[in-house]
């Protein structure tokens, strides 16, 4: 019912009642002229292609019903594989770490069930965050990004791992991460303002707005984040400091 429900399956059924139309009026334009689309034997070429279009049209409308279910079911397949829930659907620890993200799911999920977020400070656990919500553009230059190199490669271990890799096909979204923004977040977690953090680093085009982006992105990441760590009052305080710290000036939207 969530699936059939889904604006993704509306989009879809809209789609197939366009082809199905499309396929509908062609038939009625052949068979108004004497011509039975069904008929064997030899066809003129322009009526037999305009045949051949009716059917091509039917078959992409069927395929399009099909297919929010057919996704649904190859998510199902992959979870199971990677042991995030069992045969019967029962959830194991990946899939309720799952449950609470919604931004590069599998990958903070699996970062956040190898224990790779647990012993970072709020300026470092800020910056990983900001890493995986942007992509800075070519020519900036970060100094200090050197002293966060050890962490990026744990974080490159993780992103290359199967899961996380299959995960990204299934879902044709590309995944990110930018071990630049680590430096950029902590400072931003740490208090510096924006001016000050733009003054810190080289760029040829203006990133302010993408920066901002990204701290706010980060900051929602922050809150599903606290949400996983709900069993852990540690983590769940840290998270909370690192949050009153982050929402400030540009990044606090206010209604």
């Amino acid at each position: 019912q969530l699936v059939e429900r889904s604006f993704k399956s509306w989009h879809r059924k809209r789609q197939a009642e366009g082809l199905q139309r499309e396929a509908t009026a062609m038939e009625k334009a052949l068979r108004k002229a004497g011509i039975d689309e069904n008929a064997r034997g030899n066809l003129p070429k322009g009526i037999y292609k305009q045949t051949k279009t009716v059917k091509k049209l039917r078959k992409r409308a069927k395929y399009q019903l099909a297919q929010s279910w057919s996704e649904f079911e190859e998510r199902i397949r992959f979870l199971i594989k990677h042991e995030y829930i069992n045969n019967d659907h029962s959830f194991n620890a990946g899939a309720r770490a799952l449950t609470y993200f919604q931004i590069q799911e599998v990958f903070i999920s699996e970062l956040f069930l190898e224990g790779i977020l647990d012993s970072l400070s709020k300026g470092e656990l800020y910056g990983v965050l900001c890493g995986m919500v942007v992509e800075l553009p070519r020519g900036v230059h970060v100094p200090g990004k050197r002293r966060f190199k050890k962490l990026s490669r744990r974080i490159v271990n993780v992103l290359r791992t199967e899961i996380v890799q299959e995960s990204a096909y299934i879902t044709r979204l590309p995944l990110v991460w930018e071990p630049n923004m680590i430096p950029i977040g902590k400072a931003w977690a740490e208090g510096e303002s924006l001016p000050e953090i733009l003054d810190s680093i080289a760029y040829e085009t203006d990133i302010s707005g993408t920066l901002v982006g990204a701290f706010r992105r980060a900051k929602d990441l922050c809150m599903q984040l606290r949400n996983a760590w709900q069993d852990f009052p540690g983590q769940v305080q840290l998270v909370s400091e690192l949050l009153k710290t982050v929402s400030r000036d540009e990044v606090e939207v206010l209604d």
